[in-house]
């Protein structure tokens, strides 16, 4: 009969949908495929980013030490003067440039840059970092960073805004922490008077121990910012 001519050959279509199946198969891993080898190079270009900011940490908390190193030198030897009942300073210009020395972080000390952090957990990229332990590793860094310097904060003494209105600066800001080099000595010697019939000698101490704690929390923070690029970039190299 003619219908029969109709008659479906099953294993000719079982023959095409396997091709058909197969192909969609193929091409859904090639796009999966280009998928993730745009995820890991993306990956890679964040963990460079994060690895540049660390760097720039790095050298602001080392130079961050040093600094705080010539604080804490300063402000002993403004100590030492305040609380000498037997005399004044002999050299005045000298103890005058330790009281604006010794208000070095006084108001403001490095932040950890956390531009690339915070753009990550924003666009909601920060998974496409796929160790879960170096996920760990920098969020624990980051709030670390913002803990120490809420901590920091929470010290500040009134010993810098005494300084500020005792001691006259440099007038480029980029030399805010250094004394006017142009004061006379009659000048020096009226301000050198002033500052020990402040409150200078109130706040002192508090200041040099404001000091010794952000030198210990910098230091914290150098040591953990090492490892982390260390452990960054150990990843990228096993992702290259």
């Amino acid at each position: 009969m003619i219908w029969r001519k109709f008659k479906l050959d099953w294993s000719y279509a079982i023959g095409e949908l396997i091709i058909v199946t197969v192909g969609v198969l193929i091409a859904l891993a090639i796009d999966q495929w280009n998928s993730d080898r745009l995820d890991r190079s993306e990956e890679v270009l964040i963990l460079e980013r994060l690895a540049s900011d660390l760097e720039i940490d790095i050298v602001s908390f080392t130079t961050g030490l040093e600094i705080l190193e010539l604080k804490e030198a300063s402000l002993n030897r403004v100590y030492s003067e305040l609380f000498n009942t037997d005399s004044r300073p002999q050299d005045l210009r000298k103890f005058l440039d330790d009281v604006v020395r010794g208000s070095y972080y006084g108001w403001a000390q490095h932040r950890a840059a956390r531009n690339t952090y915070d753009l990550l957990l924003a666009t909601g990229k920060f998974s496409l970092i796929r160790s879960e332990t170096l996920q760990l590793q920098i969020s624990e860094y980051y709030s670390l960073a913002s803990s120490s310097n809420t901590r920091i904060n929470d010290r500040e003494t009134q010993y810098p805004h005494i300084s500020y209105q005792l001691a006259p600066r440099q007038n480029s800001s980029a030399r805010e922490e250094e004394l006017d080099t142009q004061l006379t000595e009659d000048q020096i010697s009226l301000l050198v008077a002033q500052a020990f019939d402040s409150s200078l000698r109130d706040h002192v101490i508090a200041e040099a121990n404001l000091a010794r704690f952000t030198r210990a929390r910098f230091v914290e923070l150098l040591e953990n910012c090492r490892i982390l690029i260390a452990k960054i970039q150990g990843d990228v190299e096993s992702t290259n």
